[in-house]
């Protein structure tokens, strides 16, 4: 598994986890010890299509908006929640985008900036 961080800009709220590709989509693993969960490749597919079209619309950059319940106004976080998509066990939050961010990070999508207490993903050109 891939070690990774989260984005946030305080370093003493960030969380470690790991991460894999598998056939079935992203394998996530926190270090609180929480059962290990996929985040399907359809999902995940979808976040990043989306992303990249909003990211088109604004210069390249989108607010992530990965407050579990409030996004921000205009973030990927707000059309996360409209989504309703659901995992085994539970449902995607705006919360996974803290995850999904750094996975694009590292696959070469995506840089990582901060505007205020947002955090903003910056698509590659």
């Amino acid at each position: 598994m891939i070690a990774e961080t989260t984005w946030n800009k305080k370093e003493e709220k960030r969380t470690n986890f790991k991460w894999r590709a598998t056939p079935e989509g992203i394998e996530l693993e926190h270090e609180n010890d929480n059962p290990p969960y996929t985040i399907p490749w359809t999902i995940f597919h979808s976040i990043l299509r989306h992303a990249m079209k909003m990211a088109s619309e604004n210069d390249n950059v989108i607010t992530a908006g990965t407050h579990q319940s409030d996004p921000s106004p205009g973030s990927l976080g707000v059309w996360v929640l409209s989504q309703n998509f659901t995992l085994v066990p539970g449902a995607l939050t705006p919360r996974h985008l803290s995850f999904i961010g750094p996975i694009l990070g590292r696959m070469g999508f995506i840089k990582c900036q901060h505007k205020g207490n947002s955090i903003q993903w910056a698509f590659n050109q």
